[in-house]
C-alpha cells in the first residue's frame, strides 16, 4: 500500500538490544529501520539499548531527546522512538524538495550522505540532514536506482505450527503485486500457487 502511493514507511529500531530482523515487520527493504545512536564527547557510538545488524537501514540520535511526556508536559527520553521521528523529519524534507523520490531512493540518499558509526554491531549511518538536502536539490539519482531482482523458482516448503485456530490463511504476492491465495490460484504474471499439505518435511524437489 505504501509504494502504491509512493509513501515512505519510518519506523523504530527497538530497545532490547538484539537484532532488529528479529521482528518480520522490520525485514521489508524499502523500509526505513532507524537505530539510536549516543554521544559521548566528541565519541557517537550506538546506544547500548539500540536494536541493530543488517536490518537498520540509519542512525539518529536517540538519548536525551527532548520531547512531549504525558498529557501537557515535556521531558528527556531514550530510545529508537526517539531517533525515528528524527527520520521521519528529514524524510519529510527530502519529499518537500522532490515529491516523487521513492523509498529505495531516501535510503540511497540517507545512506550515502550519512557518517559511519563505529560501534562493535553494525547499525545504520547516522545522517546528516544538510547533505541529504543537498543531494535531493541536486536531483542526481543515478547512484541510487535499484532494480527488482530475478525472483527464484522452485518448492517452497514451510513447517507450520499452531494451537486452537480454526482458520489458516496463506497469501502470497507476486513482483507485480497482485495477491494469489487459496481461491485465487493464478494471476495475470502467469504466477500459480498450489498448496498440498500432505507433504513430508524433506520431499520437496528443488527446496529455495
Amino acid at each position: 500500500i505504501a509504494d502504491k502511493h509512493n509513501a515512505i514507511v519510518v519506523m523504530a529500531a527497538g530497545n532490547q538490544h538484539i537484532l532488529a530482523g528479529v521482528d518480520p515487520n522490520k525485514r521489508p527493504r524499502n523500509f526505513i529501520v532507524v537505530s539510536a545512536i549516543d554521544k559521548n564527547g566528541d565519541a557517537v557510538d550506538i546506544a547500548p539499548f539500540s536494536n541493530y545488524g543488517n536490518y537498520s537501514t540509519v542512525s539518529a540520535p536517540g538519548v536525551q531527546i527532548y520531547n512531549a511526556y504525558g498529557h501537557d508536559g515535556f521531558t528527556y527520553l531514550d530510545g529508537t522512538s526517539m531517533a525515528s521521528p528524527i527520520v521521519a523529519g528529514a524524510v519529510a524534507l527530502m519529499k518537500s524538495l522532490n515529491s516523487n523520490i521513492t523509498a529505495e531512493q531516501a535510503i540511497c540518499v540517507l545512506q550515502s550522505t550519512g557518517t559511519n558509526v563505529n560501534a562493535n554491531e553494525h547499525i545504520g549511518p547516522l545522517i546528516q540532514i544538510d547533505e541529504a538536502l543537498r543531494k535531493v536539490q541536486s536531483g542526481d539519482f543515478g547512484d541510487c536506482q535499484w532494480s527488482t531482482p530475478e525472483p527464484m523458482t522452485g518448492d517452497v516448503q514451510l513447517l507450520l505450527s499452531w494451537h486452537d485456530y480454526n482458520d489458516l490463511d496463506l497469501a502470497c504476492i507476486d513482483p507485480l503485486g497482485n495477491m494469489i491465495w487459496h481461491r485465487n490460484r493464478t494471476v495475470p504474471s502467469g504466477g500459480r500457487l498450489q498448496i498440498d499439505m500432505n507433504i513430508q518435511f524433506g520431499e520437496s524437489r528443488t527446496p529455495i
